[in-house]
């Protein structure tokens, strides 16, 4: 079963671009949270009349890029820029459905790679040329999958993923 829980009504679009990319002093709602990580993960938000846009930072062995959130996406992938030995070829072919488009690429291995404090497990990852505004990848359904529970805070520009994915460096989740 998939739901989505709104606490209140919906403000109206806004008439310009609007970026907000930190997290305010409050609190997401605990209801909200039974069964996730508490470790909040940054997002940066950036909304415009036509569409509503998240990312994250998504490191792969150390290094930051800019991943849109994507749940209806049904694969995580990356652009041909982020390259080095923490990307390493598995194939040159994939292909995935992905809200009704056909993607196509080569494939890859993550290695090690986390969100915020979180170490996600290896995982292939397609690579897509991606639009300029999308980043460097998109952080699918795949990812979020394994989480169980998702809760993404718009108003307060932060995500929870639920403790079935990946672990916290130090931490037994």
């Amino acid at each position: 079963m998939q739901e989505v829980t709104l606490l209140s009504t919906e403000a109206p679009p806004p008439t310009t671009v609007v970026a907000l990319e930190k997290s305010s002093k409050v609190k997401t709602p605990v209801s909200l949270l039974a069964g996730t990580n508490p470790n909040a993960l940054g997002l940066t938000l950036i909304e415009s009349p036509q569409e509503t846009t998240i990312w994250t930072t998504v490191d792969f062995d150390g290094l930051p890029f800019n991943f849109v959130v994507d749940t209806g996406a049904s694969m995580s992938v990356v652009s041909p820029e982020p390259s080095g030995p923490f990307l390493e070829p598995v194939s040159d072919r994939f292909e995935a459905a992905s809200a009704g488009c056909l993607v196509e690429g080569s494939e890859v291995a993550s290695g090690k790679w986390n969100v915020g404090p979180i170490q996600l497990p290896p995982q292939h990852l397609g690579i897509v040329a991606l639009p300029l505004l999308v980043g460097l990848g998109v952080l699918g359904s795949d990812v979020f999958f394994e989480a169980h529970v998702v809760v993404i805070d718009y108003r307060n520009a932060r995500m929870f993923l639920g403790s079935g994915v990946g672990s916290v460096p130090g931490k037994s989740t």
